[in-house]
């Protein structure tokens, strides 16, 4: 409790997970490099029933054959700022090339997702990031500020995949560019979630195969519990297949 972890770099050399915490509270990772994963699950990093604050650090070339090659996040709080995740990647037929969140609080301000992948052949959501929760969960996202460039995903959401969120999901300020999906969602999906804000978020040159070049929602909640998206600019993104 109350620790701080500061370093150059962390590198793992055949190790599963380089960092693992479980039942961790007021944890601080602050300017550390964080690479050489190679785990089932949150090859970077993997959390379970946890608090933690990630700042100024870096997660790349980490690679995970399930879920979250950067961060994998179970039941815990994680909050990231000004934090980079580079060239990670998610297994074949799983989310969150750099980072799964599972029934957890996630916040993201000032990050950079770049190159990440997740997935094959029309499987796996969330090339950069995927947020799940249990309907009725009460789990939060908060995205501000962030770039999700040149990501990839074998199903849904490019950069950004939502799920069974219904509490509360904000996305604000927050640049879309170049991602892409074979299947929907170019920059992101949103499935069976309600309370969603996307506002001032530019979403460029996102690209699928069938649907939402830049956004796919299904199952969406209506009215107030709906989702807004308010003071955003679309431009170049396509689809490439005229089925849907």
């Amino acid at each position: 409790r109350g620790v701080t972890l500061s370093a150059d770099v962390i590198r793992g050399t055949n190790s599963k997970n380089v960092l693992k915490g479980t039942k961790v509270k007021g944890v601080r990772l602050d300017g550390i490099a964080v690479s050489g994963g190679d785990q089932g699950m949150g090859a970077g990093l993997s959390l379970g029933r946890s608090d933690v604050v990630i700042q100024n650090c870096l997660f790349q070339g980490n690679r995970a054959s399930t879920f979250g090659g950067g961060i994998n996040a179970a039941t815990s709080s994680l909050d990231i700022r000004s934090s980079r995740f580079l060239g990670n990647r998610g297994g074949p037929n799983s989310h969150g090339g750099a980072v799964n969140s599972v029934q957890s609080n996630l916040r993201l301000v000032d990050c950079l997702f770049e190159g990440n992948a997740t997935g094959t052949n029309k499987v796996g959501n969330g090339g950069a990031v995927q947020f799940s929760d249990k309907k009725g969960g009460g789990r939060t996202l908060f995205v501000e500020g962030c770039r999700f460039s040149n990501n990839t995903a074998g199903a849904g959401g490019g950069g950004l995949y939502v799920q069974n969120a219904g509490t509360d999901v904000t996305v604000r300020g927050t640049v879309f560019e170049a991602n892409r999906t074979t299947h929907n969602g170019g920059a992101a999906r949103f499935s069976t979630s309600t309370n969603i804000l996307v506002e001032e978020c530019l979403f460029a040159d996102n690209s699928t195969v069938i649907e939402g070049g830049a956004l796919y929602n299904s199952e969406v909640g209506s009215g107030d519990r709906g989702m807004t998206i308010r003071s955003c600019t679309f431009s170049g993104n396509r689809t490439y297949d005229d089925a849907h």
